[in-house]
């Protein structure tokens, strides 16, 4: 049997940073992905490159800044002050959205809370919360695990679901395109 080459790229574009390694056609897919998801948050009017030359974002931050938080806050996610729980503000419209909910709230738990992995039981509950009950989380969020967008430990309601380089990017760039005028 004839070893199958592996391909490694390594990309950094104005700050942000691609890496894959394996199947040619597989890392030109992801990264063709990756490059398509940086030219949206660019065209998108996002903030992070003023921040990073010293010039304050145009509007005032709603919170107080998390771990990982850039100079964007997240108008979308509302906590509750007494269990701490995430919720959505507005739910993503699209082909998806079960799907993109979760990234929501993955990345709301990432930049709320400073943790990377989110619980099953507390991600299902928070997609209750907001308005979008799914029975089968492992199902709704298949899509997302498929594009590696999000990865999961762990099995069943002991498992816990976390988000990739990419699957961040996504989160962004559907946070930017919801619409918060209804709350």
């Amino acid at each position: 049997m004839k070893p199958q080459a592996i391909f490694k790229l390594r990309v950094k574009l104005a700050g942000d940073e691609f890496e894959a390694e394996g199947d040619p056609d597989l890392v030109t897919g992801h990264f063709e992905t990756f490059r398509t998801l940086v030219m949206r948050m660019r065209m998108g009017g996002n903030e992070r490159g003023a921040h990073r030359q010293g010039r304050m974002p145009a509007r005032a931050p709603a919170r107080t800044a998390g771990p990982d938080d850039g100079p964007d806050t997240l108008p979308f996610i509302r906590v509750d002050q007494k269990t701490n729980g995430l919720s959505l503000r507005a739910l993503p419209s699209g082909q998806t959205p079960e799907a993109d909910a979760a990234l929501l709230l993955l990345l709301g738990h990432k930049q709320v809370h400073g943790k990377d992995d989110f619980p099953v039981t507390d991600l299902t509950e928070a997609l209750k919360q907001s308005g979008c009950p799914v029975r089968r989380l492992d199902r709704a969020v298949s899509i997302h695990l498929r594009d590696h967008s999000v990865v999961k430990s762990g099995r069943g309601k002991g498992g816990k679901y976390r988000l990739t380089n990419l699957g961040l990017k996504k989160a962004q760039i559907i946070a930017t395109q919801l619409d918060l005028t209804g709350n």
